[in-house]
């Protein structure tokens, strides 16, 4: 799961339904920061409007999707990290630093990717991308030949 990447319009409209049933103010303000998120705003530019950190937009944020990385934990799924946020407006990885520590937290297993479109794209900020790993303290990531699962040291 690539959280920011792969972002769906059902995501988009949960959060939009959630938002216009909540009553509690909190929760409101809350949701629209999510709802922000969801529709492509980084957390950054949201604190900026909202007159907020982005640690704190960050942690709402994450206080949401905990729910999905304890699923994925559950469910053993491997979660990649993707650098093609570095070619575009959002210039960061996906997933973000905060969701890669959360992945961490729940040992959860990481892969990389680049998604490619051109051959002088493939493993694009490929070190980079390893070196926030190991500093966020994984060491390993796996790969798959036909469907099954390897590990390799980083």
């Amino acid at each position: 799961m690539n959280i920011k990447s792969k972002i769906t319009d059902e995501l988009k409209e949960e959060v939009a339904l959630l938002l216009k049933q909540e009553r509690n103010l909190v929760v409101k303000e809350r949701l629209t920061y999510i709802s922000m998120y969801v529709n492509g705003i980084t957390k950054r530019d949201i604190a900026n409007m909202v007159g907020r950190t982005k640690e704190t937009v960050g942690t709402w944020i994450n206080k949401y999707f905990k729910d999905g990385i304890e699923a994925i934990a559950d469910n053993k799924m491997v979660v990649e990290i993707n650098t093609a946020g570095i070619r575009k407006k959002v210039n960061e990885i996906y997933p973000s630093i905060n969701l890669l520590e959360m992945l961490k937290e729940y040992n959860i297993d990481i892969t990389f990717g680049s998604d490619a479109h051109s051959p002088n794209q493939v493993g694009f900020y490929l070190k980079e991308a390893i070196k926030i790993a190991k500093n966020i303290g994984f060491k390993e990531a796996v790969y798959f030949e036909n469907r099954e699962k390897f590990k390799v040291k980083l």
